[in-house]
């Protein structure tokens, strides 16, 4: 039976700290404990390079902390949705939401997320979302345990299913 695990293997920089030579760096992850991962951005790795990689967010299994891994991109894996397509062709029941142009967040820690980055949440982490229509943004509220409150998300648009048709469609909501 195939275990539900992200491989590690090649993460450039965890919690802050480069990763000297990350092929060494020997470590599997949960996949229903990401909170979120956003879309590539460039950082710099142990040797002072430019490289695109994905944040994740990580909540520790058992755990109040989380861990925020860089994965760089590989050629295939460049985007939000070959990356949500990577996990769920481990386990179809891995379930996440790709979210568009984020405006701002509600948490201090995320506000070092750059506005306009594109969001994928762990769909077991997310507490809602809701369609502001006075402000024309959607709010994505996230639990990711070690907070007392969840953190809030603000996304440009509309991007819930509310208002398109009562209750669900017969497709599932896909």
């Amino acid at each position: 039976m195939a275990k539900n695990m992200i491989s590690l293997f090649g993460a450039v920089k965890v919690n802050g700290l480069l990763i000297a030579n990350p092929y060494s760096f020997f470590q599997d992850a949960n996949i229903a404990q990401i909170v979120w991962v956003h879309s590539p951005t460039t950082i710099q790795n142990a040797q002072g390079n430019d490289i695109t990689a994905f944040q994740v967010m990580y909540v520790e299994p058992q755990s109040l902390t989380y861990t925020t891994f860089y994965l760089p991109t590989r050629v295939g894996l460049t985007t939000l949705a070959n990356f949500k397509t990577g996990l769920t062709t481990i386990n179809a029941g891995n379930l996440f939401t790709i979210y568009t142009s984020l405006v701002k967040s509600s948490d201090q820690a995320s506000t070092r997320i750059p506005a306009g980055v594109d969001m994928m949440f762990g769909d077991n982490h997310m507490e809602g979302e809701q369609y502001l229509n006075s402000s024309g943004q959607t709010v994505v509220s996230v639990n990711i345990k070690n907070r007392l409150i969840r953190t809030n998300f603000f996304f440009s648009g509309n991007q819930t299913y509310a208002g398109q048709y009562l209750y669900f469609k017969s497709d599932g909501n896909t």
